[in-house]
C-alpha cells in the first residue's frame, strides 16, 4: 500500500478533500500521528494514532451545540475538571475512564497529587 502526503495547497489534497466530503467528513493528520475529523455536521473528533478517542489537555470530542468531552486512550478522563460537560451545565467527572461525583472526584485529585507515587 503507498502512503502518499498531501501538501494543503495540491490538487490531490483538493481532490482528497472533496472524498471527505462525500463521507460526511474530513480528516486531518497532525505531525505526532494524531488526527481531527471535522464531520459535516459540525462534531469534531481527536484521535490519536491508534484510532482511539484521544486529546491531551483539550476535549476529544466537541459538539456545535457546545458539548465537550474529554478522552485519553478511548477512555473517558480529565484531572482538572469534568470530563463530560453539556451545554445545559450538565458536568460528569471521571478519571481513567471510571465515573465519579463532583466531591469523590475532588478527593480522588487532591490525595493524588499529595501522593508523589501517582
Amino acid at each position: 500500500m503507498e502512503i502518499q502526503l498531501l501538501l494543503p495547497w495540491s490538487a490531490a489534497a483538493r481532490q482528497a478533500n472533496d472524498a471527505w466530503d462525500t463521507k460526511g467528513f474530513r480528516e486531518q493528520i497532525l505531525s505526532n500521528g494524531c488526527k481531527v475529523r471535522y464531520y459535516s455536521s459540525g462534531t469534531k473528533y481527536w484521535y490519536n494514532q491508534y484510532n482511539q478517542w484521544h486529546h491531551l489537555d483539550d476535549p476529544a470530542v466537541e459538539y456545535p451545540n457546545g458539548d465537550k468531552e474529554w478522552w485519553q486512550n478511548n477512555q473517558r478522563h480529565r484531572l482538572d475538571g469534568p470530563a463530560i460537560e453539556y451545554s445545559n451545565g450538565s458536568k460528569f467527572w471521571y478519571i481513567k475512564g471510571k465515573p465519579y461525583t463532583e466531591k469523590d472526584f475532588n478527593l480522588q485529585v487532591k490525595g493524588s497529587r499529595s501522593s508523589p507515587n501517582t
